[in-house]
C-alpha cells in the first residue's frame, strides 16, 4: 500500500540528520584519509593510481562533507530540509482548472473513467438552459473539448438525472442504473461499449425499485455491482442494499444486508471501493436533519456492513464526490461544507480516507479550488487524479434559489 504518513517520517528523519550535520560540523572521513582519483595522474599513468588527497569533499547531490565547516552551512541544509518537507507533504494538494470547451450536460451527469481507451465517459443531465439530455460525451485528457459520441436518434438509456455509471472491468465496459426524468424514476441498467459507442439495455431480473441519487460501485472480486439508498418513488429516502449478478443478471436483496447494523435511509449516496485495499465505502446524504456524520464498510463476500470507528468525520458534506485515487493513498472525498443555519455559506473541502486504518485527513489546497458547484456535478478518477465537471451553485447563495448551471472542469 502506499502508505504517505510513513513516506514523510522517512524524510523527516533523514532531514533531521542532514540538519544535525550541518548544525554541527560533523566531519566525516577523519580516522581514514578520503580516497580521491587523481586525473592529472590518470592522464600520465594508465595504470589510473588511486591517491590519498586530505582536503576533498565526497559530494552527494548540492551536500557536502568534508574537513571544514562552516555555520551558513549548517543553516542551508535547515533550509532545505524543510523546503523539501514542504513539497512532499501529503496533506497539501493542489486543484488545477482545465481549460476544457463543454457543450454538453453540466448538471446531474453520470461520470466514469474508462481506463482501457483512457477517456471520461459522461451521460444525461441537464445543460445550462437546463434542458435534460439523453447524450453521451467523451474526454481524452488533454484535448480541449468533450466529443458528442451519442444523440437521441441512437438507441440510449434516454434522458435522466442523479443516475450512476461504473466501470466493468472483467467485461470492459461501463454500466448504467437508474435516475429519474423528473417525472418518474428509473430501475433499469444499461451496457456501454466503448469499441463500438453503443449502448445495450441488460435483460436484468429482480429489478430494485425505480431511485436516482443512490450510490453504486463495481468489485470485482466478487463480480457483482452493489448499489445502496438514493431517493425513491414520493422522495422517499431508501436504505436497501442490492446486488446484482453479471452472469445471471440477477439483482439480490440479501437478508443480511438488513440486518443491523446497516446504514439509514439516505440520498445523494457518496459510495467507493478502494482500488488500494479493496474495502468498499459509503458515507454522505443530503443535509437532513438527524442524520449523523459517519462511514461505513461494506464486506461483498459476507454481504454485510459495519460501522468504521473513524478517527474524526468530515462535516455536514451531503453534497460531495467520493473517488478513488491511488496517488493519494485512499479514497478522495470532495464536496462543500455547508450549513445555512450556522455557517450561512458554502466552503470547499478535500478529505482523504485510508480505510484499512479508518482514519479521514483534511487536505490542504494550495492556489485556486473549485468554485461552489453545491449540487448535482459529477466525478471520476483515473487512480491518479479526480477529475470534476459542472454542478450548480454560487457563494453564499442558499441551495434553493435561482442557480445557473456551470460548465469548468477540474482536475486534482
Amino acid at each position: 500500500m502506499n502508505d504517505l504518513p510513513s513516506r514523510r517520517s522517512f524524510i523527516y528523519s533523514v532531514g533531521l540528520g542532514f540538519t544535525a550535520l550541518g548544525l554541527t560540523g560533523t566531519t566525516l572521513g577523519q580516522e581514514k584519509p578520503i580516497q580521491d582519483f587523481d586525473d592529472t595522474a590518470a592522464q600520465a599513468d594508465l595504470s589510473r593510481e588511486w591517491k590519498p588527497v586530505s582536503d576533498r569533499k565526497i559530494r552527494i547531490g548540492i551536500v557536502g562533507y568534508g574537513t571544514h565547516r562552516t555555520p551558513c552551512q549548517g543553516w542551508l541544509f535547515l533550509l532545505l530540509f524543510f523546503g523539501l518537507l514542504g513539497c512532499a507533504s501529503p496533506d497539501r494538494i493542489r486543484w488545477e482548472s482545465l481549460d476544457v470547451k463543454t457543450e454538453g450536460p453540466h448538471v446531474g451527469s453520470a461520470m466514469v473513467w474508462e481506463p482501457t481507451r483512457g477517456v471520461l465517459l459522461l451521460h444525461g443531465g441537464q445543460n445550462r438552459n437546463w434542458q435534460m439530455l439523453p447524450e453521451t460525451w467523451e474526454w481524452f485528457p488533454g484535448s480541449d473539448a468533450w466529443r458528442l459520441v451519442t444523440d437521441a436518434s441512437q438507441l440510449n438509456p434516454g434522458a435522466r438525472t442523479s443516475h450512476t455509471m461504473v466501470w466493468d472491468s472483467a467485461r470492459e465496459r461501463t454500466l448504467l442504473f437508474g435516475g429519474t426524468d423528473l417525472h418518474r424514476d428509473f430501475a433499469d441498467t444499461w451496457a456501454f461499449d466503448g469499441s463500438t459507442s453503443r449502448w445495450v439495455r441488460l435483460d436484468t431480473s429482480g429489478n430494485p425499485p425505480p431511485r436516482s441519487h443512490h450510490g453504486m460501485i463495481y468489485d470485482p472480486v466478487t463480480d457483482q455491482v452493489i448499489i445502496f439508498g438514493g431517493r425513491g418513488m414520493d422522495q422517499k429516502h431508501l436504505h436497501d442494499t442490492w446486488l446484482l449478478n453479471l452472469n445471471t443478471l440477477e439483482w439480490i436483496q440479501p437478508a443480511s444486508t438488513k440486518a443491523a447494523p446497516h446504514p439509514q435511509a439516505r440520498d445523494h449516496v457518496q459510495m467507493a471501493r478502494d482500488s488500494l485495499s479493496g474495502i468498499i465505502v459509503m458515507r454522505g446524504s443530503s443535509l437532513g436533519p438527524g442524520l449523523p456524520d459517519e462511514t461505513w464498510h461494506f464486506d461483498a463476500q459476507a454481504r454485510s456492513w459495519s460501522l468504521a470507528q473513524t478517527n474524526q468525520e468530515p462535516q455536514e458534506m451531503g453534497h460531495g464526490f467520493l473517488r478513488s485515487v491511488e496517488r493519494l493513498g485512499g479514497l478522495v472525498l470532495f464536496g462543500f461544507h455547508a450549513s445555512w443555519s450556522t455557517s450561512g455559506g458554502y466552503s470547499p473541502q478535500t478529505w482523504v480516507y485510508r480505510p484499512q486504518a479508518e482514519a479521514w485527513t483534511l487536505l490542504q489546497a494550495r492556489g485556486v479550488q473549485p468554485e461552489s458547484p453545491m449540487d448535482h456535478g459529477q466525478a471520476a478518477s483515473d487512480g491518479q487524479h479526480l477529475f470534476l465537471l459542472g454542478g450548480f451553485g454560487g457563494d453564499d447563495v442558499p441551495p434553493d434559489a435561482g442557480l445557473t448551471p456551470r460548465g469548468a472542469m477540474w482536475k486534482l
